[in-house]
């Protein structure tokens, strides 16, 4: 297989690495959100979510749309989505089976 692929695929992994940007896709995977939306949901500062959209932005993750003055948010391919919640659900197992606290990754996996 062509390397390029391979470094396409370390660059979109590399998104998936700080638990703020996991955070807001997990929220925009349930629909449109305005920038100040997900602040509020996330409770970090604006400057910091705008930081971690554009990151998302760029790598071709989520897409924007602007209604006036409010800018916002979706997920570009919902396969994004499932590739999350695929590994969240690899990672509840392996908690469950070492014994860690599965159950409160479980509840928030649900929400």
């Amino acid at each position: 297989m062509n390397s390029d692929i391979y470094e396409a695929h370390a660059a979109m992994c590399r998104i998936f690495t700080h638990s703020a940007r996991l955070k807001i896709i997990d929220l925009l995977g349930k629909g449109e959100l305005s920038v100040a939306a997900i602040t509020e949901s996330v409770a970090i500062g604006r400057p910091t979510v705008s930081q971690h959209l554009a990151v998302l932005r760029e790598q071709g993750v989520v897409r924007t749309r602007r209604s006036g003055t409010t800018i916002f948010y979706s997920i570009a391919d919902p396969r994004i989505i499932d590739a999350c919640r695929t590994m969240r659900s690899v990672l509840i197992d392996r908690m469950r089976g070492q014994g860690l606290m599965a159950s409160r990754a479980e509840r928030e996996a649900r929400r």
